[in-house]
């Protein structure tokens, strides 16, 4: 059994007791774990602990100092740590939730190897950043160090931990912006060979650039072919997205979109990054900084590649030179070619 740190919204910090990794997720007032809608409720309020963070990273190590460390570290670069101490844990939790990254302590031995292995072979988190923490023996280290993208030397110190995850950062952003999902409440069409159309209007909606999850109580079956149409908020043209049904629930639909014209995608793809965007921390804009001076760019790129870059992770290079005057210091200079780390 062991504890660990959660918060919730504006709530203050709080310590949770979990008795199993069953209860994996971090508490919310309203969430009942005993509850036959346990896993409908997790799948909901993931999305929610998804928006006060820029990622989810699995934490794995029998050291509690280490957790300490790594845990402090990650929380002050805006990521989730999900802790737990051994392969078994890690494993049932590879398999319920989806993570940005996989932090790994080589000092489990064999274990460590087994829980970088699952990740690659895990659905969810195949492409997740994978780390090692190093082991004192260097044959250990070295034998695992394949298996994961960073490594972490020993001995430890916040600053290396801090500058490690500051290199992978842009990384592990690219991991979250894949998966995010937004939740909305919006009227949805549902049209199917099996049923006339139904409209329905959800509060619970989440919804990303490849689906939505949606409360109703259609009655629909996995594998069922549907048409989706919806207006996203402040917008006017409704959307038309051909769907397949990829799981369904008592009060709940899970929707996979098949195919959506090229122009609605580019306008939902848009929806989703502004809104990615206004979730992301301050500091996040500040990793990004552009100066001509070759003295300070640690990363030659073109001003056009620089752009492609900061698309690439769904940051908008605009929407960065517009938060400066709103952040009150200019985190992006519009004179500038190169991207820098801070």
């Amino acid at each position: 059994m062991m504890s660990r740190f959660s918060r919730t919204g504006s709530e203050k910090p709080r310590f949770v007791t979990l008795s199993s990794c069953s209860k994996v997720a971090h508490v919310l007032p309203q969430m009942r774990t005993d509850s036959k809608d346990y896993s409908t409720t997790l799948r909901y309020y993931e999305v929610s602990i998804s928006l006060m963070s820029i990622g989810l990273a699995l934490l794995v190590s029998a050291d509690p100092a280490t957790i300490q460390q790594f845990s402090l570290a990650l929380r002050e670069l805006s990521i989730s740590p999900d802790a737990c101490q051994d392969a078994a844990s890690a494993g049932l939790l590879l398999k319920r939730r989806k993570f940005n990254a996989v932090i790994v302590d080589f000092q489990l031995g064999e274990q460590s190897g087994h829980i970088l292995d699952e990740a690659r072979l895990s659905p969810s988190n195949r492409t997740a950043v994978t780390f090692g923490i190093g082991d004192n023996d260097a044959e250990v280290t070295s034998a695992f160090r394949e298996k994961s993208q960073f490594v972490f030397e020993r001995p430890l110190s916040a600053q290396l931990i801090h500058k490690t995850l500051k290199s992978a950062y842009g990384l592990i952003l690219r991991e979250r912006r894949r998966y995010f999902r937004y939740p909305v409440s919006i009227p949805v069409i549902i049209r199917s060979q099996s049923m006339q159309e139904v409209r329905c209007f959800s509060l619970n909606i989440n919804i990303s650039a490849g689906g939505m999850a949606l409360s109703t109580q259609v009655p629909l079956l996995p594998g069922e072919s549907v048409r989706i149409q919806f207006t996203l908020p402040d917008h006017t043209a409704p959307l038309l997205a051909e769907s397949t049904i990829c799981w369904s629930k008592t009060g709940h639909l899970g929707v996979r979109f098949v195919s959506i014209s090229d122009e609605q995608n580019s306008v939902l793809r848009g929806w989703l990054s502004q809104k990615l965007e206004e979730t992301l921390p301050e500091f996040v804009a500040g990793q990004f900084q552009k100066g001509r001076s070759l003295g300070t760019t640690r990363i030659g790129l073109s001003n056009a590649e620089t752009d492609d870059v900061l698309r690439t992770h769904f940051i908008d290079p605009a929407f960065l030179l517009g938060r400066k005057r709103a952040w009150g210091t200019p985190h992006v200079a519009q004179s500038s070619t190169r991207l820098a780390w801070n």
